[in-house]
């Protein structure tokens, strides 16, 4: 009873895409109707890393359509060698983005020590929640958590 419309050509199939797309970039329409919040199981991830100075670190999370995600993060700058920035280059803190799954940015956060976003997925896919350290010298710590329709 689906019919498919122009786009990516995909596999062909009888089941509905919802449980393929997790980690895959697929249209909005191949999801099944949600109810209640959204499609995945309820869900709390937790990730932490060092983020070398003026890099990115990325978080891939693979949603549904409708999926209610809220996201915290905190972050602390440790020294390289003994050497501390000073001045405002040194200042604790990460700058904290969300992109959809194909690649526009939903949220960009200012330069802090701790935050968080919370949204609703409007596509299924992969989602990439990015932190950059912007400073020259200090590695940030960052530890994200990330709970879905809970």
């Amino acid at each position: 009873m689906l019919t498919a419309c122009g786009g990516e050509s995909a596999p062909a199939t009888s089941e509905p895409q919802a449980t393929q797309a997790a980690g895959q970039g697929g249209a909005a329409t191949e999801a099944p109707p949600v109810s209640g919040g959204g499609a995945s199981p309820p869900t709390t991830v937790t990730e932490e890393d060092l983020v070398l100075p003026q890099k990115w670190w990325t978080v891939e999370v693979g949603l549904l359509l409708g999926d209610r995600v809220v996201v915290t993060y905190t972050s602390q700058p440790k020294a390289v060698g003994g050497f501390a920035e000073s001045g405002g280059a040194g200042r604790p803190g990460v700058i904290f983005n969300v992109n959809d799954p194909i690649g526009d940015s939903i949220y960009r956060g200012e330069q802090v020590a701790d935050g968080g976003y919370e949204f609703v997925a409007e596509l299924s896919g992969t989602y990439e929640l990015t932190f950059l350290n912007p400073v020259v010298r200090n590695l940030q710590e960052v530890k994200v958590e990330y709970k879905i329709n809970e």
